[in-house]
């Protein structure tokens, strides 16, 4: 679950609606864990931007991250030259603004499970100690998150790792983008909605919810590193290592997860995509970096089907 840098960007909102309210008055001990080993925010190169020819307008395909540092700067002059030209921005999902409230009711909906679907019911005894630890390590009390159900309550965890890296969704990508006056006369549109993005975890299995779990508790002993190597691939436009990164661990220990998370979504998204090719307007397609990279991935899916890919 560290890798929800990738994960639907809807589930960047359990940040604003869980952590931030609580985080501040926890953020000084969460930060001391890292003293002296700040994220790299200089790396080299640029995020990855993709064009896609067609019959009709050009598709630019920009692979986001929907929680960066603070005053990041990821708006090349390749991407504010495609956005100049786009007629159309589609993200994965609805975000922030008038979109927040419909959000934020989806997330207290999931929240809310019976007793015997919490973590404090599922997750083994021996492993609540440990999960306490590293939640209050990071700011989170365990009585916050123990009667959640464990999905939610992995991401939440995972999230305040972010946080006390100084990562949060209103320095994302999609929020930067719904909130620059200069796009606000484009066209917006969406491949899905928040409830259909939640629902992808809320319906996962008690089983795979537990490993989910498990994993997160595990990642975040070694977060840090990781979260260093992901946010470092994506910010050169390393598409290998973004699926090596985003996607490796997942396909491993939740194959189920993965196909509903990311190959199905994926394919989802194609026929979509194709119909923008065919249309005269031009779009700017921005969907998590996860999701471009590897096989299975959208820009892989697209020359499959005779498209030319080409790297801005």
């Amino acid at each position: 679950m560290l890798r929800s840098l990738r994960l639907p960007a809807a589930v960047a909102a359990i940040f604003v609606l869980f952590l931030l309210p609580s985080y501040v008055p926890a953020h000084a001990e969460s930060q001391t864990a890292f003293a002296g080993s700040r994220l790299d925010t200089k790396a080299t190169g640029q995020p990855g931007l993709w064009r896609v020819k067609g019959a009709g307008g050009p598709v630019w395909i920009f692979g986001t991250i929907h929680l960066l540092p603070a005053n990041y700067s990821w708006r090349t002059a390749q991407v504010d030259a495609a956005l100049a030209r786009t007629d159309v921005i589609v993200l994965e999902a609805p975000v922030g603004g008038e979109h927040s409230q419909r959000t934020v009711a989806a997330i207290q909906k999931h929240a809310r499970v019976h007793p015997n679907q919490s973590i404090r019911a599922l997750i083994p005894d021996f492993h609540q100690p440990r999960a306490e630890e590293i939640s209050s390590q990071f700011g989170l009390p365990w009585g916050r998150i123990q009667n959640l159900p464990p999905w939610l309550g992995g991401v939440m965890l995972a999230q305040s790792l972010y946080a006390s890296l100084g990562f949060n969704p209103e320095s994302g990508v999609e929020h930067s983008l719904r909130t620059d006056p200069a796009l606000t006369r484009k066209g917006w549109d969406y491949f899905e909605t928040p409830e259909e993005q939640l629902g992808f975890f809320a319906k996962q299995p008690a089983d795979v919810q537990v490993d989910m779990f498990l994993s997160t508790l595990t990642q975040m002993e070694e977060g840090r590193d990781l979260v260093d190597e992901m946010f470092g691939a994506w910010a050169s436009g390393d598409i290998e290592a973004m699926d090596r990164l985003f996607n490796k661990n997942m396909k491993e220990q939740s194959p189920e997860l993965f196909e509903t998370l990311v190959v199905e979504r994926n394919i989802r998204w194609i026929p979509k995509i194709e119909a923008m090719l065919r249309d005269s307007r031009s779009f700017f397609v921005a969907v998590g970096a996860g999701h471009l990279g590897g096989r299975q991935g959208v820009l892989a899916l697209l020359e499959m089907r005779g498209y030319v890919v080409v790297a801005e």
